[in-house]
């Protein structure tokens, strides 16, 4: 028995060395697998954020179709009285612009971007007739979509009222018109004048003129991540709504406010942009300035004007000359654009709203929408539908998703015109050339967009 004692006591044990240099490769291979881990982790959330981006729009894209080709209820207000002009204007040309304006509309009203968005009520959509009885002569015409019932949808999701109770809201301070609904008034004048009208649209439901209720916060840096959950939440789809196809890790509501964000597999919300004139893409065909001269002006029409009604192919406004200039304005295919962040979480792109470097506010004001953008082009509309507030006239108001939007500055508090004041929509091509949204905003020496997962990656 000792000597077995003996001969275990006799038996060789680990070095220090030994012990150190097997800690050593343990903790090598341990990184080595955290390092595996981690990539395989972030390639995980990368392909998950390509395939709920890719699904969503879908959903989109599908809005957007059955917008293009579904029957339009327009009403229409009494006509102006007849004012005598040089020349007639085409009528069944007039009837398509105010298709195209139509639709626009309906685009904005049904697949929001940003707050204003969901605030304004359909757009007062001005359109000329000839008077039959006086030769060379006109009549202005008023029309506007009939609200959608999405839109009653997302405001009464928010808390806010459908276009009807703000109607009611606005009566019960003594005034007898249908703002909402009404042709012949412009609702985003109204707003930008009638506090009472404001604070139907902007505050929460209940309350009366006389002591309304609280308005509704914003984050604005979210706008378009929480347009995106009322667009899917009021979305019917086979039966049920496109907002449960959504894993519920994806919903979040990072800013605490009455409504959640659609978040990418890092937390962070998505941008949603209706209008991506200044994505940078194979799958919209922009104009470019740098290629050969037959190759500057791809040809892609924009599926809500199968018509080309659009001033922007009119010879009248856009004149030919030794070069060709006109295609640069032409209307092209903007596809709805859903983009993630990706792993650096930084966009660099030019979005309704968005803090720089410095985190100082930038994008556009807090009232811009494409349903306020006006033509500012008297000798070709006026005299235009007489405002009922007042002895002027309204504004022709003309939906435009391919405005510059880089000429307008963010400025809190403030409701510019938003006007296209050339002739010959001088600002336009510059849109196309960087100007609208999703334009690279780099103001940092690089380009931070490199990583950017979006839903037209690889085309459409």
């Amino acid at each position: 028995m000792s000597a077995r004692f003996a001969n275990r006591n006799d038996r060789p044990a680990f070095t220090l060395v030994e012990l150190l240099v097997v800690i050593a490769l343990m903790s090598i291979l341990a990184t080595m697998m955290s390092y595996a881990l981690a990539s395989a982790r972030q390639e995980g959330r990368i392909k998950r954020a390509q395939s709920e981006v890719r699904m969503i729009s879908q959903i989109l894209q599908t809005k957007m179709n059955e917008i293009a080709l579904s029957k339009l209820e327009l009403r229409y207000s009494a006509p102006a009285n007849p004012v005598a002009l040089g020349v007639n204007p085409n009528p069944a040309q007039e009837r398509s612009r105010l298709v195209v304006m139509a639709r626009r509309d309906m685009m904005r009203l049904v697949m929001p971007a940003c707050r204003a968005d969901l605030i304004y009520p359909p757009a007062n959509l001005q359109f000329r007739t000839p008077n039959r009885n006086v030769v060379g002569s006109w009549v202005a015409n008023c029309g506007k979509v009939a609200v959608p019932s999405e839109w009653n949808r997302m405001r009464t999701l928010i808390g806010l009222r459908s276009a009807g109770q703000a109607d009611n809201y606005y009566q019960l301070a003594g005034n007898n018109l249908s703002p909402s609904q009404d042709p012949g008034v412009d609702s985003a004048i109204l707003y930008g004048s009638s506090t009472v009208y404001n604070d139907a649209l902007d505050t929460l439901a209940g309350g009366l003129p006389s002591a309304p209720s609280a308005e509704i916060n914003w984050t604005r840096e979210y706008e378009s991540a929480e347009c995106l959950y009322l667009i899917l939440a009021s979305t019917d789809l086979f039966g049920e709504t496109a907002i449960d196809k959504i894993h519920e890790r994806s919903i979040a509501n990072l800013d605490g406010d009455a409504v959640p964000e659609i978040i990418d597999p890092w937390g962070r919300p998505y941008e949603f942009i209706r209008d991506p004139i200044g994505l940078d893409t194979p799958a919209i065909k922009n104009y470019d300035g740098a290629a050969a001269v037959a190759n500057q002006y791809p040809i892609d029409p924009d599926p809500l004007d199968f018509l080309l009604a659009d001033w922007r192919y009119d010879d009248s406004v856009n004149p030919p000359s030794a070069t060709p200039p006109n295609q640069r304005f032409y209307p092209i295919y903007l596809p709805p654009v859903v983009i993630s962040a990706g792993p650096d979480g930084e966009f660099d792109i030019r979005r309704t709203f968005y803090n720089d470097d410095t985190e100082t506010p930038q994008g556009v004001n807090d009232n811009y929408s494409t349903a306020i953008i006006n033509w500012n082009s008297p000798s070709r509309l006026q005299p235009l539908y007489p405002d009922p507030f007042s002895s002027g006239t309204l504004p022709y108001r003309c939906p435009d998703p391919y405005y510059n939007v880089s000429a307008i500055p963010y400025a809190a508090g403030t409701t510019p015109l938003y006007e296209i004041t050339d002739g010959d929509l001088g600002q336009v091509d510059l849109a196309k050339m960087g100007g609208g949204l999703g334009g690279i905003n780099n103001n940092d020496g690089y380009d931070a967009t490199a990583d950017n997962i979006t839903s037209l990656d690889g085309g459409f």
